[in-house]
C-alpha cells in the first residue's frame, strides 16, 4: 500500500521491525513527517519539536529513536537548526533534551537501553542521563550520516565525504 500523499515531502528513514510494524521518517514543508504501518494501513504520527527528520534505529530492548532537526526562529527572525531527538513510548513519540549546541543530528544508535551514540554536526553520547561530546577528527570530512553496527557488535559512521570510521571505544 502506498504512503499518504503529502506536499514536497523528502522521505530519509524506514525502519521494518515485522511485517506489521514498519515505519518512515523525513519532512515536508509542514514539518517533520512519522508514519506507522501496521499490517494493513499507514498512520500519521505527530512530531513535536522536530522539523525534519533523518533516522529511525530501535534499541535491542525495543526502544523506538527518531533524529532530526528543529529549526527556531530567534527574536531578532534568524533562523537556526539544531538536533531534535524523539523517544516513542508505545504511544506517543516525546521529545528528548539535547545540549543547546548539538547541531543538526543525522544517525542514532542505542549501544544498550538507556545509551545512545547520536551523529550529525557533532557526535554526542547519552549514558546515565547525562549528555557528552564525543571528540572525533571527521569534522575535517563532513558529518555523520549514518550509524551502523556489525554483526559482531562493532560502530562504524559514514560520513558526508564518503569516510568510513570505527568508533573502537564503542561496541555492543
Amino acid at each position: 500500500e502506498s504512503l499518504p500523499a503529502c506536499q514536497a515531502c523528502a522521505l530519509h528513514a524506514m525502519l521494518a521491525i515485522s511485517r506489521t510494524d514498519a515505519w518512515v521518517a523525513g519532512g515536508s514543508l509542514d514539518g517533520a513527517l512519522l508514519w506507522h504501518w501496521d499490517g494493513s494501513q499507514w498512520s500519521t504520527f505527530p512530531t513535536p519539536a522536530a522539523t525534519w527528520l533523518y533516522d529511525l534505529a530501535q534499541g535491542g530492548d525495543g526502544t523506538l529513536w527518531a533524529a532530526g532537526i528543529v529549526q527556531l526562529q530567534t527574536a531578532t527572525g534568524e533562523v537556526v537548526s539544531r538536533g531534535a531527538l524523539l523517544q516513542f513510548d508505545s504511544r506517543e513519540w516525546i521529545p528528548h533534551s539535547l545540549p543547546p549546541s548539538s547541531g543538526a543530528l543525522y544517525a542514532v544508535v542505542e549501544l544498550e537501553p538507556g545509551v545512545i551514540v547520536v551523529g550529525g554536526d557533532n557526535t554526542l553520547l547519552y549514558a546515565a542521563h547525562t549528555w557528552s561530546y564525543i571528540a572525533t577528527e571527521v569534522a575535517a570530512y563532513g558529518w555523520i550520516t549514518d550509524l551502523e553496527f556489525t554483526p559482531d557488535g562493532r560502530l562504524f559512521a559514514l560520513t558526508t565525504s564518503g569516510l568510513l570510521f570505527e568508533f573502537t571505544a564503542y561496541s555492543r
